[in-house]
């Protein structure tokens, strides 16, 4: 049988996509590059000491995930915020989390508790140190604990995608969400309910936690006194 695997060049071009796409999209997502900023990719080409095949690669990847768009004849630039993404986002995960959610729900068990207690005090300690990175980072490894026993491996690409772009919103306001040991009662909540309770009853607690994020985001962005899902108007910076 012939030999399919990519030659070395062609492995090497493809690590160097990988490598300028992490960069671009870490960027990105921690709010770096702004909204609307262009993305020349002679610029980007040196920045990440790639060559511009590997850099258009990696911004047609970007644009695939939502985080770039192509405008013609003026490249490539980072994809605008609005307040209708952010209700697309958030209307999408509740979607997706939710039944990803559903379907990992049998499988979980107190090993799934124990680990997802652990990962909730180290994210409350790194926002406490305002390191807020980081904090994020544990944040979504929190959120995956409950999702990766789903059994779908494009259901958790997908929800990848949809927080990295609902990331960026929240990067560029840090300190929105209510203090760290609130925020992790909030999820200690959801992942005692995900264990121990009904599976319709831990996707209505994830639904509930996801709307009041959207309700903090939205309100901070574009609806001053905004409502919560409990009903209490939303604080403002």
């Amino acid at each position: 049988m012939k030999d399919i695997r990519p030659a070395l060049d062609d492995e090497s071009s493809i690590s160097r996509v990988d490598h300028v796409y992490s960069v671009v999209r870490g960027r990105i997502v921690r709010g770096d590059y702004e909204p609307g900023e262009r993305l020349p990719v002679v610029h980007l080409a040196r920045d990440t000491g790639a060559s511009t095949i590997p850099v258009r690669e990696a911004l047609r990847r970007l644009q695939s995930e939502g985080l770039v768009e192509f405008r013609t004849n003026r490249g490539a630039r980072v994809t605008r915020m609005s307040e209708k993404d952010l209700l697309d986002i958030y209307a999408a995960r509740r979607l997706l989390e939710g039944e990803a959610l559903r379907l990992a729900h049998a499988r979980l068990d107190q090993k799934a508790l124990e680990l997802g207690l652990r990962r909730v005090e180290a994210m409350v300690a790194a926002l406490e140190a305002e390191d807020f990175a980081r904090g994020e980072l544990i944040h979504r490894e929190v959120h995956f604990v409950l999702y990766e026993a789903c059994g779908s491996a494009w259901m958790l690409r997908l929800i990848q995608i949809l927080w990295d772009n609902s990331g960026r919103y929240l990067a560029m306001a840090p300190n929105l969400r209510p203090s760290p040991a609130a925020f992790g009662k909030e999820h200690e909540r959801v992942i005692n309910v995900s264990v121990n309770g009904s599976a319709e009853d831990a996707v209505s607690a994830l639904c509930d936690h996801l709307t009041n994020t959207e309700c903090l985001v939205r309100a901070h962005y574009y609806a001053p006194g905004l409502k919560s899902n409990s009903g209490a108007i939303v604080p403002m910076d």
